[in-house]
């Protein structure tokens, strides 16, 4: 199921029209997500291409977000997907507290076509199946000005931690 992530309200307009995402393939312990952004993609900064591999301050700049919530619990998992093949995993024991490396990711792919960019990961392990996503992107524009998509947003200032950003259930998701 293809899920379309909107603007948050106090993002600056962005040379982005559209972010895309879906989660593929949820079977034998792994799945992928992917992240269509569609746009004037030459208006925006890309990190620089690096090697694969772990990376930490990925929301600084363009990078695409999953965040996973069980039902009935505080502790969750924050996944960062940057364009360069860089990622980062960490699990929470609470809202933004409790912070600890977790997992690995298993191959990010990056596509980029004339009408914008597709960015693809495959994870090791897939979460339980009662759990709640939010799909999320920062994008960073050429002037430096950051813009914040998700599903959902909750009142205020952009916060992808907040519950209500991880709004579908993952049974829902991969229909």
């Amino acid at each position: 199921m293809r899920l379309s992530l909107t603007r948050h309200p106090k993002s600056p307009r962005s040379a982005i029209r559209a972010i895309e995402a879906e989660v593929l393939h949820p079977a034998l312990g792994r799945f992928a997500v992917r992240y269509r952004l569609l746009g004037e993609i030459d208006r925006i900064r890309l990190p620089a291409g690096k090697r694969g591999g772990r990376g930490d301050g990925l929301w600084r700049h363009s990078c695409f977000e999953l965040f996973v919530k069980p039902h009935g619990g505080t502790a969750y998992v924050e996944y960062n997907f940057a364009p360069s093949g860089q990622w980062s995993i960490w699990r929470f024991s609470d809202y933004r507290t409790g912070r600890e490396e977790f997992g690995e990711v298993e191959s990010i792919r990056v596509r980029r076509t004339a009408e914008g960019l597709s960015l693809c990961a495959a994870i090791k392990e897939a979460p339980p199946f009662a759990s709640r996503l939010g799909l999320c992107a920062v994008i960073e524009e050429e002037d430096g000005a950051l813009s914040y998509w998700s599903l959902v947003h909750p009142p205020g200032e952009p916060d992808f931690h907040d519950d209500e950003s991880s709004a579908i259930d993952f049974r829902v998701a991969v229909q």
